[in-house]
């Protein structure tokens, strides 16, 4: 676990009472949401176009304006041998500046992208039946 800090922040009541309110729908503390928000918050700073977003596998580093987390967009790079100009042929909506960001963040948060990639993998070959092929 990080080292922690004690930080004392004055915040208008609007954002304390938002703040409780995600702390009591999340079942967490007041301090775990505003961490993890200033996480978000300085990631999205630092990588223009990522975004976060809550699914069934928790919250993720999403690209803003597309269908793909940066996790799928990693798998999907890494099935294609890193071959960039093919995975764009094969799916228009993405551009050069999607996958440029993804691997920059990628490369940032190596551990939560390998996490996610490794956990979708797992699931699919628990669920996903097996051919019988070899």
């Amino acid at each position: 676990m990080p080292a922690r800090r004690t930080l004392s922040a004055r915040l208008p009541d609007s954002l304390t009472e938002e703040l409780e309110a995600i702390a009591r729908a999340e079942g967490r503390t007041v301090s775990q949401v505003l961490s993890r928000l200033v996480d978000e918050a300085l990631r999205m700073r630092r990588f223009p176009g990522i975004i976060f977003a809550d699914g069934p596998a928790g919250r993720r580093a999403h690209l803003a304006g597309t269908a793909f987390d940066v996790w799928e967009l990693i798998w999907l790079l890494r099935s294609y041998e890193d071959k960039a100009k093919a995975l764009l042929r094969d799916f228009p909506p993405l551009d050069s500046r999607h996958i440029e960001m993804a691997r920059r963040y990628a490369e940032a948060f190596a551990d939560e992208i390998d996490a996610m990639i490794k956990m979708n993998e797992t699931i699919a070959e628990r669920h996903v039946p097996q051919t019988g092929r070899r």
